[in-house]
Protein backbone atom coordinates (compact mmCIF):
# COMPACT_ATOMS: atom_id res chain seq x y z
CA UNK A 1 0.00 0.00 0.00
CA UNK A 2 1.43 3.83 -0.79
CA UNK A 3 1.74 5.56 2.18
CA UNK A 4 2.28 9.67 2.85
CA UNK A 5 3.98 11.62 5.25
CA UNK A 6 2.29 14.82 6.29
CA UNK A 7 4.07 17.35 8.72
CA UNK A 8 2.49 20.35 10.02
CA UNK A 9 3.71 23.45 12.24
CA UNK A 10 1.05 22.42 14.31
CA UNK A 11 -1.95 20.21 14.90
CA UNK A 12 -4.18 22.15 12.72
CA UNK A 13 -1.85 22.17 9.53
CA UNK A 14 -1.51 18.52 10.60
CA UNK A 15 -5.22 17.70 10.23
CA UNK A 16 -5.54 19.98 7.10
CA UNK A 17 -2.79 18.15 5.50
CA UNK A 18 -4.36 14.72 6.21
CA UNK A 19 -7.54 15.76 4.80
CA UNK A 20 -5.88 17.23 1.89
CA UNK A 21 -3.86 13.27 1.42
CA UNK A 22 -7.49 12.09 1.68
CA UNK A 23 -9.17 14.25 -0.76
CA UNK A 24 -6.08 14.63 -3.49
CA UNK A 25 -5.25 11.00 -2.89
CA UNK A 26 -7.73 7.93 -2.74
CA UNK A 27 -6.05 4.64 -2.23
CA UNK A 28 -3.38 6.32 -0.32
CA UNK A 29 -2.33 5.72 3.54
CA UNK A 30 -1.29 7.72 6.07
CA UNK A 31 1.69 7.40 8.35
CA UNK A 32 1.36 9.08 11.62
CA UNK A 33 1.94 12.39 10.99
CA UNK A 34 4.75 15.07 12.56
CA UNK A 35 3.23 18.04 14.04
CA UNK A 36 6.66 20.07 14.43
CA UNK A 37 5.16 22.49 16.81
CA UNK A 38 6.15 25.56 15.22
CA UNK A 39 7.21 26.63 11.75
CA UNK A 40 11.21 27.08 12.74
CA UNK A 41 11.01 23.38 13.42
CA UNK A 42 9.18 22.80 10.38
CA UNK A 43 11.52 24.95 8.12
CA UNK A 44 14.54 23.36 9.90
CA UNK A 45 13.51 19.69 9.01
CA UNK A 46 12.69 20.80 5.19
CA UNK A 47 16.32 19.22 3.78
CA UNK A 48 15.15 15.90 6.05
CA UNK A 49 11.58 15.84 4.56
CA UNK A 50 12.71 16.73 1.13
CA UNK A 51 15.24 13.39 1.54
CA UNK A 52 12.58 11.54 2.61
CA UNK A 53 10.38 12.32 -0.16
CA UNK A 54 13.52 11.97 -3.10
CA UNK A 55 13.92 8.23 -1.54
CA UNK A 56 11.46 6.92 0.75
CA UNK A 57 7.60 7.91 0.36
CA UNK A 58 6.05 11.28 -0.26
CA UNK A 59 5.75 14.04 1.61
CA UNK A 60 3.12 16.70 2.74
CA UNK A 61 4.27 19.89 3.88
CA UNK A 62 1.62 22.24 5.42
CA UNK A 63 2.49 25.70 6.95
CA UNK A 64 0.87 29.24 7.41
CA UNK A 65 2.55 32.44 5.64
CA UNK A 66 2.05 34.31 8.72
CA UNK A 67 0.73 37.44 6.19
CA UNK A 68 4.15 37.10 4.50
CA UNK A 69 5.26 36.74 0.67
CA UNK A 70 4.01 32.46 -0.35
CA UNK A 71 6.76 33.12 -3.30
CA UNK A 72 9.29 34.86 -0.97
CA UNK A 73 8.87 31.87 1.59
CA UNK A 74 9.31 29.60 -0.86
CA UNK A 75 12.25 30.83 -2.34
CA UNK A 76 13.65 31.36 1.14
CA UNK A 77 12.28 27.71 2.48
CA UNK A 78 13.33 25.74 -0.74
CA UNK A 79 16.63 26.80 -2.34
CA UNK A 80 16.74 23.95 -5.08
CA UNK A 81 13.84 22.20 -6.82
CA UNK A 82 12.54 19.59 -4.41
CA UNK A 83 11.22 15.98 -5.75
CA UNK A 84 8.00 15.55 -7.29
CA UNK A 85 7.21 13.90 -4.53
CA UNK A 86 7.70 16.71 -1.71
CA UNK A 87 4.95 19.09 -1.53
CA UNK A 88 4.63 22.09 0.73
CA UNK A 89 1.27 23.85 1.00
CA UNK A 90 1.24 27.60 2.26
CA UNK A 91 -2.01 28.39 3.98
CA UNK A 92 -2.68 32.26 3.45
CA UNK A 93 -2.79 33.61 6.05
CA UNK A 94 -2.88 31.05 8.81
CA UNK A 95 -4.50 27.18 8.63
CA UNK A 96 -7.40 28.79 10.53
CA UNK A 97 -8.51 31.09 7.12
CA UNK A 98 -8.26 27.74 5.32
CA UNK A 99 -10.85 26.13 7.81
CA UNK A 100 -13.10 29.61 8.06
CA UNK A 101 -13.28 29.48 3.99
CA UNK A 102 -16.04 26.40 4.34
CA UNK A 103 -18.36 28.95 6.30
CA UNK A 104 -21.11 27.08 5.54
CA UNK A 105 -19.11 23.72 7.02
CA UNK A 106 -17.69 25.82 10.06
CA UNK A 107 -20.96 27.27 10.93
CA UNK A 108 -22.42 24.34 11.01
CA UNK A 109 -19.63 22.15 12.54
CA UNK A 110 -19.42 24.32 15.41
CA UNK A 111 -22.64 26.14 16.20
CA UNK A 112 -21.69 29.82 14.81
CA UNK A 113 -24.26 31.86 12.83
CA UNK A 114 -23.24 32.05 9.51
CA UNK A 115 -23.27 35.79 9.59
CA UNK A 116 -20.03 35.80 11.92
CA UNK A 117 -18.15 34.40 9.93
CA UNK A 118 -16.89 36.98 6.82
CA UNK A 119 -16.85 35.34 3.06
CA UNK A 120 -13.46 36.93 2.72
CA UNK A 121 -11.20 35.00 5.53
CA UNK A 122 -7.80 35.64 3.90
CA UNK A 123 -8.17 39.06 4.42
CA UNK A 124 -9.04 38.33 8.42
CA UNK A 125 -6.44 40.14 10.11
CA UNK A 126 -5.64 37.40 12.66
CA UNK A 127 -7.09 34.39 11.85
CA UNK A 128 -6.50 32.73 15.16
CA UNK A 129 -7.36 35.27 17.38
CA UNK A 130 -10.74 35.43 15.27
CA UNK A 131 -11.47 31.94 15.31
CA UNK A 132 -11.00 31.79 18.98
CA UNK A 133 -13.21 34.76 19.23
CA UNK A 134 -16.27 33.48 17.51
CA UNK A 135 -15.84 30.53 20.62
CA UNK A 136 -15.90 33.04 22.74
CA UNK A 137 -18.88 34.87 21.70
CA UNK A 138 -21.19 31.60 20.81
CA UNK A 139 -19.56 30.74 24.73
CA UNK A 140 -21.45 34.24 25.87
CA UNK A 141 -24.66 33.73 23.58
CA UNK A 142 -24.93 30.24 24.52
CA UNK A 143 -24.87 31.57 28.63
CA UNK A 144 -27.13 34.63 28.00
CA UNK A 145 -30.14 32.24 26.37
CA UNK A 146 -29.81 29.53 29.37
Amino acid sequence: MKRVLVVGEDALSCALGERLVGSAMPGWSLVPPINTKGVTKLISGLPRYIEQARYVRPVVCVADTDGSCVKTLLARWVQTPPPTAFHLRLAVTEAESWVLADRDGFARYFRVSLNRVPSRTDDIQDPSAFFCKLFRDRACDNTETR
